[in-house]
């Protein structure tokens, strides 16, 4: 249950820890995250969470359908911290990054530190809205509010994003596949096509998504990993000019316990007044995901109905510091954690 609303969920899959972290019964967590199972859960739960750079935390302990052997490699799931302060994170971002002990002997990782130490300092890219994706009315306001700041203090602040982005359905209808692929490794050969054909029969960008990683090739799967490197590249272009690209967490907020027998693909989700396909909630946190590059959830405040609200800052790949450091300053000018009522 969310400690806010136990009538909501505090998210997923990490949602017992962001819980447990916000209702003040542990100081620290570890969350895991593919389909944004740090951020989302701290969003809901109004804490902090990251999202590590690929590959900067070891993945070891954390192998569901994979080999249960010293950090295992694999793309887009990550470990990362869950904390009630930003300072927090980077506290135990800064013991569990690296090589693990008695592994990977060759190498050792340095994160330079933050490219800023005022808000003054940043260039903070504004994501633009999705306009197949609608946004909760006080989500867009908090996103206002933080902009306010940031422009008082001095920061550099415009509406961009990177250039291959466009619409985000290309974007998000590769990252679909890849998590689809990565998700659905234990099945056999015929659950895979049977959950082919029913997805082909629901259609629509998750449908298709889906039914294409059932029955993907080895060669498909290449293709698919070579045009994640052309977005990664377009990140790397686009942090030679920004600092920060910031956008929701999440596009609602925390949402009431569901009926979880109902599979994902059947369940809708009431987002400003429409109903979205519960599979299409997951789009602002794959911003981060497909590239690989770390992400910070933070909490700006509460909602009018008391539910916490907040952003994510998603930095340049392995320069983790600076989204930390980004929510640290922040939390300075707008409030960080606020526990919830009787914790």
């Amino acid at each position: 249950n969310n400690p806010w609303d136990l009538s909501r969920s505090p998210g997923g899959s990490s949602g017992g820890s962001s819980a447990a972290v916000a209702a003040g019964l542990s100081p620290l967590e570890l969350g895991s995250d593919i389909g944004g199972s740090v951020r989302v859960p701290a969003n809901f739960c109004g804490i902090y969470g990251h999202r590590p750079s690929d590959s900067a935390l070891p993945r070891t302990g954390q192998s569901p359908n994979r080999p249960r052997l010293p950090n295992p490699t694999v793309w887009m799931g990550v470990q990362g911290p869950l904390a009630r302060s930003a300072e927090d994170l980077e506290l135990m971002f800064d013991v569990l990054s690296g090589p693990d002990t008695g592994e990977d002997v060759a190498w050792k990782l340095e994160i330079p530190p933050a490219r800023h130490e005022t808000l003054k300092g940043f260039r903070v890219a504004i994501m633009p809205s999705i306009p197949w994706l609608p946004v909760d009315t006080e989500i867009i306001a908090t996103q206002e509010q933080v902009l306010g700041v940031l422009e008082r203090s001095g920061a550099n602040v415009s509406v961009t994003q990177p250039e291959m982005f466009g619409d985000l359905e290309d974007f998000f209808g590769l990252y679909y596949r890849i998590l689809m692929t990565t998700m659905s490794a234990g099945l056999t050969p015929q659950q895979r096509a049977e959950a082919a054909e029913a997805a082909r029969q629901r259609g629509g960008m998750t449908g298709d998504a889906t039914a294409n990683a059932m029955m993907a090739t080895a060669f498909d799967y290449r293709e698919w990993f070579a045009r994640r490197e052309y977005y990664r590249e377009s990140f790397r272009v686009f942090f030679d000019d920004w600092d920060i690209l910031l956008c929701p967490a999440f596009n609602a907020l925390a949402i009431p316990h569901q009926d979880f027998n109902v599979p994902n693909a059947d369940r809708t989700v009431e987002v400003a007044g429409e109903e979205i396909p519960y599979e299409h909630l997951i789009t602002y946190p794959a911003v981060a995901t497909l590239p690989g590059q770390p992400a910070t959830a933070f909490p700006t405040g509460l909602s009018k109905s008391g539910l916490p609200l907040g952003l994510q800052a998603i930095g340049p790949y392995l320069e983790d510091r600076t989204p930390m450091r980004f929510a640290s300053l922040l939390a300075h000018e707008i409030g960080g954690f606020r526990p919830p009522p009787g914790y």
